[in-house]
């Protein structure tokens, strides 16, 4: 393998394929990225046993290609050498088989690298027809619910994002059993069969932090174990979790005492002043004729209290306790700023939703005081 290529052009889609390095060093060679250079393209790819990134250079975009060749270079070093020369010509070449020379106008270092045939053997199939999704639409999916998955491997499936799809549209779940979050969308195909499978959380933010930044279709590759998402020259596979996600039709209230209209903004701002003195986050919404009283307390600290001005469905009146910091991250995905907070008794969850969208619900489940 030897090929030139500017260090920006380089650093960009290594910085793309970095995301599926693994961490961990049980297997050293996962800690690297494979380097295949053909005539037609540089492949890169890493693989940490969840995900799978593939990366496709086109060789238009490679200054040089003297001879082709893979390799399997530590990511982590290779990254910070080329983020060090981003705005030069890079010479890439293998010497003496496993040994890789980097070098600059005035800079050069060499690597040892590893046997690429010692890398996991990755059989990415695609679909002849697979389900279209827009760019946005999928970053509304992600950032909307894979921040209520559970953090906790008590029950693994709770780890993460809950996808139905069925006729042209997608519904995705994620709860921690504390929180819920629900967003629906459309999209251009119409599939025939229900499609019910569950994605980790955390590889969805993976995915997040690579996606193009302009509104373009992404191709959903499904099988029965796992799940590709295919864009531009990129390939991302995440496993599946192989178990059911439980029914959660019968947490969401169906109707609703008291609604409640103000302004995300005012409601988080004022949330985050009252909780700074709370114990454990927890605060008190008491809604009172026209306004809406957020208080807080600790013993060692002392108190705090905020009162919004609000609109409101009737003449009912409620006390209920919330955990502060569910609350706030519910409401940061809103994207507009006219909210909507349903409430039934102080016992059972309420809803928060966008007065101008139905496709997203987030609820959140009281704290029950003695």
């Amino acid at each position: 393998m030897n090929f030139i290529i500017n260090g920006k052009e380089l650093f960009n889609n290594l910085n793309i394929v970095s995301h599926g390095i693994s961490n961990k060093n049980i297997i050293p060679i996962l800690s690297g990225i494979k380097f295949n250079l053909t005539n037609k393209d540089l492949i890169l790819t890493t693989y940490n046993s969840d995900i799978i990134i593939i990366n496709k250079i086109p060789s238009k975009n490679i200054k040089e290609i003297n001879d082709i060749g893979s390799i399997v270079i530590p990511g982590k070093y290779i990254i910070d050498i080329i983020r060090k020369s981003i705005n030069e010509d890079i010479k890439i070449e293998i010497l003496d088989g496993l040994k890789l020379l980097i070098k600059t106008k005035n800079y050069e270092s060499k690597l040892n690298g590893m046997n690429s045939e010692d890398f996991p053997n990755l059989d990415i199939k695609l679909n002849k027809e697979p389900i279209i999704i827009k760019t946005n639409d999928l970053l509304n999916i992600i950032n909307q619910t894979a921040f209520a998955a559970s953090e906790s491997e008590t029950k693994p499936v709770l780890t993460g994002v809950n996808l139905i799809i069925n006729n042209n549209k997608i519904e995705a779940i994620a709860t921690d059993l504390h929180r819920l979050a629900k967003k629906s969308i459309t999209i251009p195909n119409n599939i025939n069969n229900i499609i019910n499978i569950v994605i980790l959380s955390k590889n969805l933010i993976e995915l997040k932090s690579i996606l193009p930044e302009i509104n373009e279709d992404i191709k959903i590759h499904l099988f029965e174990n796992k799940i590709i998402f295919q864009f531009n020259n990129i390939l991302f596979q995440s496993k599946l979790i192989n178990s059911t996600y439980p029914n959660t039709d019968q947490t969401i209230p169906k109707t609703s005492s008291i609604i409640i209209k103000l302004e995300k903004d005012e409601l988080y701002n004022a949330l985050d002043r009252v909780s700074l003195i709370s114990n454990e986050h927890k605060i008190k919404l008491n809604i009172q004729n026209n306004k809406l009283i957020i208080s807080s307390g600790n013993l060692e600290l002392g108190n705090a209290i905020e009162k919004i001005k609000i609109n409101k469905n009737n003449e009912e009146d409620l006390t209920i306790t919330l955990n502060s910091k569910y609350f706030m991250e519910s409401l940061k995905v809103f994207n507009n700023n006219e909210i909507e907070l349903h409430f039934n008794n102080n016992n059972q969850p309420i809803l928060i939703k966008d007065s101008k969208d139905e496709t997203m619900i987030q609820l959140l489940l009281p704290i029950i005081t003695i």
